[in-house]
């Protein structure tokens, strides 16, 4: 089985397809999906089940998860939209579907700027859903039934550019990291439609050998979610701050001193909120997530950054 996208252009109106080949290459059958409405369509990845194939396609925007029986017919097809603005991007990665030990299935999503991992059943109903601090490119299942996730980040575009490769480790549903917090995503049942589709099988081709070049690279290591995106490092003012409650639902209190200024952001470092002279901030109006509170002095030093979960 074969899965991607091919265009129609103009205009340009991207559709997944399936394609089922024999063993030796031969040309069986071949269909493509798209939605009514006009959004792109990639496929991504395909399972095998006991009774059809489970489909991973990217819509831009959104993700979107289809079964088929062996013929390539739609039994259903489920839209999964996070109902979180820093996920609301271009999916620029290609991550896999993969199943898990209690024969469920999970997928990670990576944006431009962070990412969501995401576990659901047989039927493609959300068992639960975690937004990233991580540009995720793809998630695997770990033997203590526990999920690794690789990707760019934390916060690839911001900070001057800085390349990183993040790893993160949750345990089985999703949880034991500070770069992970509650992601809520909502099902869109929009039909996907198929068709008949023609593909044209043409032998050929030369096999090349390549050399590559190997070279040693240095490294840094960084333990947690924002020390390198931001270089906060140890500085901070002999006045010891702390913050609670954390996380927080409505007021944030600021404890140890008065800051001259406060501003928290969120993933993408928009400022959500911000206040001076005050230990209190009132954050009930802004969504769940993870946030990014830095608070300065009368000098506009930055005295402390630390990271806000928002329930």
């Amino acid at each position: 089985m074969l899965t991607g996208y091919f265009e129609n252009y103009p205009p340009f109106e991207p559709n997944a397809f399936l394609i089922k080949l024999s063993s030796s290459g031969s040309f069986q059958w071949a269909k493509k999906y798209n939605f009514s409405s006009p959004v792109v369509c990639f496929g991504n990845d395909i399972e095998i089940m006991d009774n059809g194939f489970l489909c991973y396609l990217n819509m831009g925007s959104n993700i979107a998860l289809m079964k088929t029986d062996f013929s390539g017919n739609i039994i259903w097809s489920k839209i999964y939209e996070p109902l979180s603005s820093s996920n609301q991007t271009l999916n620029i990665s290609k991550p896999k579907l993969h199943k898990t030990y209690d024969n469920n299935y999970v997928f990670a999503n990576g944006t431009d700027f962070s990412g969501g991992l995401t576990k659901v059943d047989t039927a493609g109903n959300i068992i639960w859903s975690k937004e990233l601090l991580l540009t995720a490119m793809d998630v695997v299942v770990t033997k203590d039934t526990g999920f690794l996730i690789v990707g760019n980040g934390p916060w690839i575009s911001q900070g001057g550019g800085f390349l990183e490769i993040g790893l993160i480790k949750t345990d089985s549903l999703g949880n034991g990291s500070q770069c992970t917090t509650e992601r809520l995503v909502q099902i869109n049942n929009e039909p996907l439609i198929a068709a008949e589709a023609s593909f044209t099988r043409i032998s050929g081709g030369v096999i090349t050998t390549i050399h590559p070049f190997i070279n040693p690279i240095s490294m840094m290591n960084f333990s947690g979610c924002i020390d390198i995106a931001l270089s906060t490092g140890e500085k901070l003012s002999e006045t010891e701050l702390s913050l609670y409650p954390n996380p927080v639902r409505d007021y944030l209190t600021i404890q140890g001193a008065t800051p001259a200024y406060l501003k928290l952001c969120n993933t993408l470092g928009q400022t959500v909120a911000e206040a001076t002279n005050t230990n209190q901030v009132n954050i009930s109006v802004i969504e769940s997530g993870m946030y990014v509170l830095q608070l300065y002095d009368k000098k506009g030093e930055l005295l402390k950054t630390e990271k806000v979960v928002k329930q």
